[in-house]
């Protein structure tokens, strides 16, 4: 298992299609909605780092995952 930071730019297209209840504040703030890659099981997701109520905050094989579209694309996943 490993970890890594990554960021690069989202399309407008998928920030018209995804909510945000923080109106995207992890674009200019990358503190903000903490996350990092993550592999378990041979498998990338996007381990969650914040303890704030998210929607796309999602229980998966013992981890805090993150679902957003947006952040996905961010770290290269989707």
């Amino acid at each position: 298992m490993r970890g890594t930071q990554e960021t690069r730019s989202i399309g407008e297209h998928a920030l018209r299609a995804e909510r945000c209840d923080f109106d995207f504040a992890c674009l200019e703030d990358t503190s903000f909605c903490a996350c990092m890659k993550y592999t378990n099981r041979d498998v990338d997701v996007l381990k969650c780092l914040e303890t704030c109520p998210c929607g796309h905050r999602k229980s998966c094989d013992g981890l805090q995952i993150c679902t957003c579209s947006v952040k996905l694309q961010q770290y290269e996943l989707s």
